[in-house]
């Protein structure tokens, strides 16, 4: 009984540690702006991990008009409203602010955390880390 039983568990840790989304290539597209990323699901194996199974995901964009000052929130599927917006505070990092990291033709490296259903909002950084915040 106690071997069926632990033949049983490390099955289902072999079928866990081999499960894994396929690459999925997205495309937000409105009015204002076009965002293309690429981004892979990844499920923690249960024995680890590796530093693909550990990391975050990271976001490298581009966008038709310069929205690189703008501050992005995360919007609903049906882009109908607002789901998620930084405090002022979370845009500052250290003396200065956490703009996207820009790269080579064009494209931004995230490093405040967007999303797929990402919108920009006509307040700059500056602007909106000076705002009040209430608590």
């Amino acid at each position: 009984m106690k071997k069926e039983i632990n033949v049983v568990i490390a099955t289902l840790l072999v079928l866990l540690v081999g499960c894994r989304s396929a690459k999925k290539e997205t495309t937000v597209t409105s009015d204002m702006q076009k965002i293309e990323m690429n981004s892979v699901a990844i499920i923690p194996q249960l024995t680890g991990g590796s530093p693909a199974s550990t990391s975050p995901i990271v976001y490298v964009y581009k966008t038709k008009a310069d929205y690189l000052h703008r501050v992005p929130v995360i919007m609903d599927e049906a882009r109908t409203r607002i789901l998620s917006y930084p405090a002022p505070g979370d845009l500052k990092m250290g003396n200065g602010l956490r703009l996207p990291t820009v790269l080579d033709k064009g494209y931004l490296l995230d490093n405040k955390g967007i999303g797929p259903n990402v919108a920009f909002l006509t307040y700059t950084y500056e602007e909106y880390s000076q705002l009040p915040t209430y608590s």
